[in-house]
C-alpha cells in the first residue's frame, strides 16, 4: 500500500491489494497490531464465517473491516463502524461445555492449550439510518455477518506458536476499536468457564441455566437454554441487551421488544416450555421446547434483568413508552383437566390504537367498580348513622318498621290496610314489651 493509501483512476481509495470504497468511510491505516510490519498493511487473516457462508480473508482498520473472498478478489464485504447497530461475543453451545470439562479435569492453566476463537454477530443498521449506504455482497444487501476468530492460546503461553497468534485479548481490543463507536459497544455473552482474564468493561450478568433433570446431556450452568427456532435447533442466550439465539444467529436487542413471555401453552403434563417474543414492529418469534424447569430462571431474568433494564431505557427515552409486566402462574391444573397456565410476560408499549382501546376499557371498567365502591360506601355511612342514633329508643324503631310496611302498603292498594293495622299493633305491642 502507498504511504498515503493513494487513489486510482476510479476514485478508490487502495489498501494491501483490495479496494475500499471512499464512501465506507473506512479510514486506510491498518490497525495494530493487526498490521504486516514488512509491508505495513493490513493483516490478511483468515476466518470463517456462518453468514454468509464461507472463508474470508478478514482486515482490521482504524473504524471498519473487510472480508474478502479469497478466490476472488472482487468480492468483498466492507462495513464501517457508521454502519454497525450491534456487534456480539459468544461461543457456540458446544464450546462452552468442553471448556467446563477442561475446567473440571483441571486443564485449564496448561500453557499449550489452545482454544476455540469467539463468535462474532455484526448487527447492521438499517440503510435509512446510515444515509443510504448499504452493505452488499453478490447484488444482497446484508443485514448481519457472523463469523468465528482463529483459534488462540490461553494467555501465559512463551513458545513460538503462541507468539505468532493473536491473543483474546488483542481480538477484543481490535474489534472495539475497528467496529465499534460512542454509540455502539461490545455485547459479551459472559460465563463461568469462559471468564476473561482482562478487564472488558461491559455488563456483568451472568446467566445461569439449570439444567434439564434426568438428562445426559445436561446444559446446567450454561449461558443458554437449549431450544428451537422454527425446525433449527439451538441455544438461547438470554442477556441484560437482549436475546441472542444460534445457530442460524439472530439478536433481538430489548429496546426492539414489545412483549416477552414464558411459559405460555405448555400443559402440566409436557416436559417443554416456550417463549414469545413480539417485536414493536408486530413481528412474532418464538422459542420452542424448552425445558420446563429452565422457566424458573427464565422468570428471574425477565423480572430481575431485563424489565429493570428497560424502564430505564423508558425513562430516559420517549415518554409514551410503559414497561408493564404480568405473571400468571397455576400450580395445579384445572379441574375439567385443562393445560396447566404458568406465564411470565413483559412488555413495553407505545399508545397505539390498539393501547388505546385497551386504556378504555380499563376506564370504564374503573367507572363501574367506582360505582360499586360509591354503592358500598353508602351503605356503610347508612350503618353508621344507625350505630350513631342508637337502638335503646324501641318506639323509634317501631315507627320507622311502620313506616316502611306502610310504604310497601300503599303500592298494592286499599286491600291491604287491615294487614297494615294489624303489623302496627305488632309493632305498638313489641315497642311496650320493650
Amino acid at each position: 500500500m502507498d504511504e498515503a493509501g493513494g487513489k486510482n483512476d476510479d476514485g478508490v481509495e487502495k489498501v494491501s491489494d483490495y479496494s475500499l470504497p471512499v464512501s465506507s468511510g473506512i479510514q486506510s491505516p491498518p490497525l495494530p497490531p493487526f498490521i504486516d510490519a514488512k509491508q505495513q498493511s493490513p493483516l490478511q487473516i483468515e476466518v470463517s464465517c456462518t453468514t454468509p457462508r464461507g472463508k474470508f480473508l478478514l482486515q482490521l482498520h482504524q473504524n471498519g473491516i473487510v472480508l474478502a473472498n479469497p478466490k476472488k478478489a472482487e468480492e468483498q464485504i466492507t462495513i464501517a463502524s457508521s454502519q454497525v447497530e450491534n456487534v456480539i461475543w459468544f461461543r457456540k453451545e458446544e464450546e462452552y461445555k468442553k471448556l467446563k470439562q477442561r475446567q473440571s479435569s483441571g486443564k485449564v492453566n496448561s500453557k499449550s492449550l489452545m482454544v476455540p476463537g469467539h463468535m462474532i454477530l455484526i448487527c447492521l443498521n438499517p440503510s435509512e439510518e446510515t444515509d443510504g449506504v448499504k452493505v452488499i455482497f453478490r447484488n444482497k444487501q446484508m443485514n448481519q455477518v457472523c463469523l468465528q476468530l482463529p483459534a488462540y492460546f490461553i494467555e501465559g503461553g512463551s513458545g513460538e506458536k503462541e507468539k505468532e497468534c493473536f491473543t483474546e485479548k488483542e481480538w477484543w481490543d481490535g474489534l472495539i476499536k475497528a467496529l465499534c463507536s460512542d454509540n455502539v459497544s461490545m455485547i459479551r455473552v459472559l460465563a463461568n468457564m469462559d471468564k476473561p482474564s482482562y478487564t472488558s468493561h461491559g455488563d456483568s450478568f451472568t446467566f445461569q441455566s439449570e439444567g434439564a433433570s434426568g438428562s445426559s446431556t445436561t446444559t446446567e450452568g450454561m449461558p443458554y437454554v437449549g431450544c428451537y427456532h422454527g425446525l433449527n435447533d439451538g441455544a438461547l442466550y438470554p442477556l441484560r441487551d437482549g436475546l441472542l439465539f444460534f445457530k442460524p444467529p439472530l439478536f433481538v436487542h430489548r429496546s426492539k421488544l414489545a412483549s416477552i413471555s414464558c411459559g405460555r401453552g405448555s400443559g402440566s403434563a409436557s416436559r417443554y416450555v416456550d417463549m414469545a417474543v413480539e417485536l414493536d414492529s408486530g413481528d412474532l418469534i418464538e422459542f420452542t421446547n424448552i425445558y420446563r424447569e429452565e422457566l424458573v430462571v427464565l422468570n428471574d431474568y425477565i423480572h430481575k434483568v431485563l424489565i429493570p433494564a428497560m424502564q430505564v431505557d423508558a425513562e430516559g427515552g420517549d415518554s409514551a413508552d410503559e414497561v408493564v409486566a404480568e405473571v400468571i402462574e397455576s400450580d395445579h391444573p384445572n379441574s375439567d383437566g385443562e393445560e396447566e397456565a404458568e406465564t411470565s410476560s413483559t412488555g413495553k408499549r407505545r399508545r397505539s390504537s390498539r393501547a388505546a382501546s385497551k386504556s378504555a376499557r380499563e376506564a370504564t371498567r374503573a367507572h363501574f367498580d367506582q360505582v360499586v365502591d360509591d354503592s358500598d360506601e353508602e351503605d356503610e355511612e347508612d350503618f353508621q348513622s344507625e350505630d350513631e342514633r342508637g337502638t335503646d329508643d324501641s318506639d323509634s324503631d317501631a315507627q320507622i318498621n311502620t313506616d316502611e310496611e306502610a310504604a310497601l302498603s300503599s303500592d298494592d292498594g286499599e286491600g291491604m290496610d287491615t294487614d297494615q293495622e294489624s303489623e302496627q299493633g305488632s309493632a305498638s305491642k313489641k315497642a311496650k314489651i320493650n
